[in-house]
């Protein structure tokens, strides 16, 4: 399934530093991903490894100081490769 994802550490005016180690992480679980201006896009077998994943990001991020953390989720339950998505919507732009 491909999900996007914005993991939002409340009170905080700059998130890069966020973003970047919640990135680290990502890549650390092997989990295919691709950053975007207003979340990051991940492919995840299912909801339970969707749901160790989110775990392991609400942990990061209260290690590195926040104590409130705000998630916005998209799912699409479809298995389907993300590039495949885009690819199929840049042909019909042809």
């Amino acid at each position: 399934m491909i999900v996007e994802l914005s993991a939002v550490p409340l009170g905080y005016t700059s998130l890069s530093k966020f973003v970047a180690e919640v990135l680290k992480l990502i890549e650390q679980c092997g989990i295919k991903y691709s950053l975007n201006p207003m979340g990051t896009v991940v492919e995840v077998k299912s909801f339970q490894e969707l749901s160790e994943i989110l775990e392991k990001i609400d942990k990061k991020l209260k290690e590195l100081g926040s104590t409130r953390n705000y998630y916005v989720l998209k799912i699409d339950t479809k298995e389907v490769e993300m590039e495949k998505k885009v690819k199929s919507v840049v042909e019909k732009m042809s």
